[in-house]
């Protein structure tokens, strides 16, 4: 019988709705404008730089387009707010008090469905820290014990929201499940002596696209930290190898209810680790 692990990130499982400010740094708490967070990242990634139009945020300079930076001016004309006064605020994502009373749906439908299997389930936080997102995740864990599932542990990636590398999340991730598929835990790039569930088939599910097309990414990423663990421990994990039949299946989870999910299959066999283990930077292992 196949020992069967899921791992869900919390941003599939609920629905939030978190903008960022811009507001008056002398009345922080009284957004003047509030952008949706693919607008605030087009922003963030200097999209708009040519146009010149500065904004602070987090003691760094952050360009706005035209049309936000004409808005502003006249949002701030009617409210007799100092222009030069307006910097971007996270309070909705940084805020615990905002945060608890903000709206959500829960979307627990795939972790539902596994009810009365004997599978291991666990939900990652990869971009919440625990402290700010208490609330709604003890209301997940009730929802989920009043439909009679048990969550085997919720695993916390980040500490703080700010400064997070979206390759940095990834690479977390995708070394999580390894660490299962392996039995052995891991610290930074490589194995560590501690013993940890091992599985034959984990699922892991998300919403990023960058969980497409992985195989390459995820075997090239076993072989970078094999190579970089403790001599021992590397002999013990390279025999454990030449026995491993780990399936891994990454599920897209998407906003469509005619396709809700796209799946690739990956197979951790024995075939393709007979080759010289290679080691490679992991600042690019999703470039």
């Amino acid at each position: 019988m196949s020992n069967i692990a899921h791992f869900f990130d919390l941003n599939c499982l609920i629905d939030i709705n978190q903008q960022a400010w811009i507001v008056d740094k002398s009345q922080p708490n009284l957004p003047i404008y509030k952008m949706p967070v693919s607008e605030f990242k087009m922003i963030q990634n200097g999209i708009y730089f040519k146009k010149g139009n500065k904004i602070d945020f987090n003691g760094s300079t952050y360009y706005l387009p035209d049309e936000l930076w004409n808005r502003l001016k006249i949002l701030s004309a009617k409210r007799n707010i100092n222009f030069s006064n307006l910097v971007i605020s996270l309070q909705e994502f940084l805020n615990k008090d905002i945060i608890d009373d903000a709206e959500y749906n829960l979307k627990l439908s795939p972790i539902i469905d596994l009810k009365n299997k004997m599978d291991d389930i666990y939900i990652i936080c990869s971009k919440q820290s625990k402290f700010n997102y208490e609330k709604i995740i003890k209301k997940i864990e009730e929802e989920l014990t009043y439909n009679g599932i048990k969550v085997n542990n919720f695993y916390y990636l980040n500490t703080n929201f700010m400064n997070q590398n979206s390759d940095e999340v990834e690479f977390k991730k995708i070394r999580l499940t390894l660490q299962h598929a392996i039995g052995f835990k891991s610290e930074g790039d490589k194995f560590i002596d501690e013993e940890i569930t091992k599985y034959d088939i984990i699922n892991f599910y998300d919403k990023s696209t960058k969980l497409l097309n992985l195989t390459t990414t995820v075997k090239n990423l076993l072989n970078f930290m094999v190579s970089n663990t403790e001599k021992g421990l590397r002999d013990v994990i390279k025999d454990d190898l030449k026995e491993l039949d780990t399936v891994l299946y990454f599920h897209k989870i998407q906003d469509n209810e005619f396709n809700p999910m796209k799946t690739q299959k990956i197979e951790l066999t024995p075939s393709y680790l007979i080759k010289k283990f290679e080691s490679f930077k992991s600042s690019n292992l999703f470039l």
